[in-house]
């Protein structure tokens, strides 16, 4: 557990490093926000339950949406 916590945060620095040098507004919140879920994994594998982790994206995957579809027809 202790090399997945090491990776998360090193992860984390990565992306606080990236978002310094961006010029960008959008591209400076992006890699924010990626160092922020960075983060929240590191707190997460300090828990016992690290498969409660929540996904990046909420809702069905494109490949889940054309499985549908296909059932569908």
């Amino acid at each position: 557990m202790a090399e997945m916590t090491d990776f998360f945060q090193k992860e984390a620095r990565g992306c606080r490093m990236l978002a310094a040098q961006a010029r960008g507004k959008n591209d400076r919140e992006y890699w924010l926000r990626l160092a922020q879920r960075w983060e929240w994994l590191v707190q997460q594998n300090d828990s016992p339950k690290l498969e409660s982790a929540r996904p990046l994206r909420t809702g069905r995957s494109t490949l889940e949406k054309r499985f549908a579809k296909r059932q569908a027809a």
